[in-house]
């Protein structure tokens, strides 16, 4: 009798049982498309990287979303597991980290690293690009999410230079608001600390910070980043900028300080210090800087793949910024972005459409 009743209650139950897996599968996959983050890191022989991702992990609201790309850089043989970005205590979220460990003698600039490590970039909805020396409030995550939520295009980038560690209660937010011109022909950012706006608005700024921003992830294969500019450590970001804004992309100020900045280290390798008596670096680094300052001119190829975008002109970006690079006495002072009550945006461009390639690992 119980056998009969089997076979009669089998056919009810398959399609509940089919129903309930599509369900669970569809939330998996509506978590894993809208709610994961790739963290890209780079670290210079860098002892303070471990530290970084544990205490991102700890201080995330959904540690289990958040996957690292990191890219590490260190003396082969010499290295620490704090340079390598590894630590007993990273055990419990290995699953959610991977690693290209390379020799110092490669680490030729902030730039090629961000390129390696969007090579291990697999499929999550968001991007953070952070440095290796940072610290993290409470529920970081969370409220990253909630700022690119409520920005007003599909195409925002969260970013600035963070505030200070040494000053983690910090409720003023720096905003990307001036810049100087370097002898080079070349220029360098630089941040204002302003009170923070109303919850959910957001400073427009011409700027980004290479040390952090947070962005849909698509970004990485809609402006991806220039693996021969080696050796920058400034105007790679002004050509960045010059590039998102180009394509469509806005830039926009967080409403809250969420991630705190080693800044100086004065004791901490760099790689120019590493390179400095090669003449071949020197060499580099000043054919980069001449291709940065051709590039942000418009002087390149059409086809070049990492030029300027289309839907904007970069003499807009120059007047945007306030900047003209034929006249270097010309610089931004923040009175534009941040001290202006009226948020100043420039040419607005439609929303695009997400690519259709959005989510697949990259090539």
């Amino acid at each position: 009798m119980a056998k009969f009743a089997a076979r009669r209650l089998a056919p009810l139950l398959y399609p509940v049982a089919a129903i309930w897996v599509t369900l669970v599968l569809f939330g998996l996959w509506r978590v894993e498309k809208h709610d994961t983050i790739f963290v890209s890191i780079g670290a210079y022989r860098d002892k303070e990287c471990a530290a970084t991702l544990l205490d991102m992990f700890r201080q995330a609201h959904r540690p289990d979303l958040v996957f690292v790309g990191a890219v590490t850089y260190t003396i082969p043989h010499n290295a620490t597991a704090e340079e390598r970005c590894m630590s007993p205590e990273l055990v419990p979220y290995e699953k959610n980290i991977r690693r290209l460990h390379l020799n110092n003698s490669e680490g030729k600039g902030p730039n090629l690293s961000r390129y390696h490590g969007a090579t291990m970039y697999g499929g999550q909805k968001y991007l953070m690009q952070i440095d290796s020396h940072m610290k993290f409030a409470p529920g970081w995550d969370a409220e990253l999410l909630r700022m690119i939520k409520a920005t007003p295009s599909r195409k925002a980038v969260l970013t600035h230079y963070p505030a200070t560690w040494e000053t983690l209660n910090e409720t003023r937010v720096p905003v990307m608001c001036m810049a100087t011109w370097l002898p080079e022909g070349i220029i360098m950012f630089k941040a204002a600390l302003v009170d923070p706006p109303k919850l959910n608005s957001f400073r427009p700024v011409p700027f980004v910070a290479g040390g952090f921003m947070f962005v849909p992830a698509w970004v990485m294969r809609d402006v991806p980043f220039d693996p021969t500019l080696q050796f920058l450590f400034h105007g790679d970001e002004e050509l960045y900028s010059a590039r998102l804004w180009t394509h469509g992309w806005e830039l926009y100020t967080p409403d809250r300080n969420v991630i705190f900045h080693h800044y100086g280290r004065e004791n901490a390798p760099k790689f120019w210090n590493d390179f400095g008596s090669n003449e071949a670096y020197h060499k580099t680094k000043a054919d980069n800087v001449k291709k940065v300052v051709s590039l942000m001119n418009g002087k390149y190829d059409p086809a070049y793949r990492y030029g300027m975008g289309r839907q904007r002109t970069v003499q807009q970006w120059w007047q945007y910024a306030g900047m003209d690079p034929s006249n270097h006495t010309l610089v931004p002072d923040g009175s534009k972005f941040c001290w202006n009550k009226n948020y100043v945006y420039g040419p607005r461009v439609p929303d695009a459409a997400l690519p259709s390639w959005w989510g697949h690992w990259l090539s």
